[in-house]
C-alpha cells in the first residue's frame, strides 16, 4: 500500500463453515507477481526484505503451529 497513488483499500470478511472460521482479505494494493504468490507459502528460503511476503510467512507459521497443519493462509 505504501507505494501506490491514492487511498488504500483493505476489506476482510469473515464466517464459519462447518467447524472452522474463515477470514478473507482482500485489498486494492499493487500485488505480486502470481508465481510468486504460489512459492510464498510453500517454505522455501526467501531474503528477507520489506515487501518480501515475510508477514504472511510468519502469519502462516504461526497459524500452523497453533491450530494443526490442516491450517493456515491460502493465497
Amino acid at each position: 500500500m505504501e507505494f501506490m497513488d491514492g487511498e488504500g483499500e483493505i476489506h476482510v470478511r469473515g464466517y464459519r463453515k462447518d467447524k472452522d472460521v474463515y477470514l478473507e482479505v482482500e485489498d486494492n494494493g499493487l500485488g505480486m507477481p502470481e508465481e510468486e504468490a504460489a512459492e510464498l507459502l510453500n517454505g522455501k528460503e526467501r531474503p528477507h526484505k520489506h515487501g518480501s511476503g515475510v508477514g504472511l510467512v510468519n502469519v502462516h507459521s504461526r497459524l500452523k503451529l497453533r491450530f494443526g497443519e490442516a491450517y493456515g493462509l491460502v493465497i
